[in-house]
């Protein structure tokens, strides 16, 4: 599909946070802008479903959910990241010294009862994992396969009206780029599809 074509999330579907410290002192790829979609959709998950991340590094994008949950309906966040000694999705080295930072920014922002972090392949949680979603954000390997397997494990836990979001849907990411153009977007599981730079977003169906 052509991105040209997908509309761009309204600014009402924005959720920006004024709160010192503000989350977009911590490290990470996330722009503002998507930080703040994402911070929306926290914001709007039912406390009796979960927000699952896959990928969280350093935790900027984990701590926009959890502030956005805390500000909204209370969902619990679970952030899986393996936090391995180079990172995929990153390809970044230091796998401790990001968890280390991981934990530091969550406990900055008064967060640890917010947030469950799990060190873990995701591909191993899809596999036990059994509660609804209400916001799935996939955001860790930067694989053709990486992106089809959480995608795929976890796909069938978002609750109807639940939300998915998959950062880095842009032409330098052509793996993601292509799985989801071929797969995620012609499923007909998905509406209210919208774009905020590279952060995608829809709404299951049904």
């Amino acid at each position: 599909m052509d991105k040209s074509m997908i509309p761009q999330t309204p600014e009402s579907e924005l959720m920006p946070l004024r709160c010192d410290p503000h989350p977009k002192q911590v490290w990470g790829y996330l722009r503002e802008d998507e930080a703040q979609r994402l911070t929306w959709l926290a914001a709007h998950v039912p406390a009796d479903k979960a927000i699952v991340e896959i990928g969280s590094l350093r935790g900027r994008s984990t701590c926009r959910l959890g502030l956005g949950a805390v500000a909204g309906l209370g969902a619990h966040v679970w952030a899986i990241d393996m936090w391995g000694p180079y990172s995929v999705s990153s390809g970044l080295k230091g796998g401790d010294q990001h968890r280390e930072r991981f934990d530091f920014n969550i406990d900055l922002f008064g967060l640890g009862e917010q947030v469950t972090p799990i060190r873990a392949d995701s591909r191993a949680i899809a596999k036990i994992w059994g509660a609804g979603i209400g916001l799935l954000f996939i955001d860790g390997e930067h694989t053709y396969e990486g992106v089809q397997s959480d995608y795929e494990g976890f796909r069938g836990h978002v609750i109807a009206g639940g939300w998915l979001a998959i950062h880095d849907y842009h032409e330098h990411w052509e793996a993601i780029t292509r799985f989801v153009n071929e797969t995620v977007l012609p499923s007909g599981d998905w509406e209210n599809v919208s774009l905020r730079h590279t952060l995608l977003t829809m709404q299951r169906s049904g």
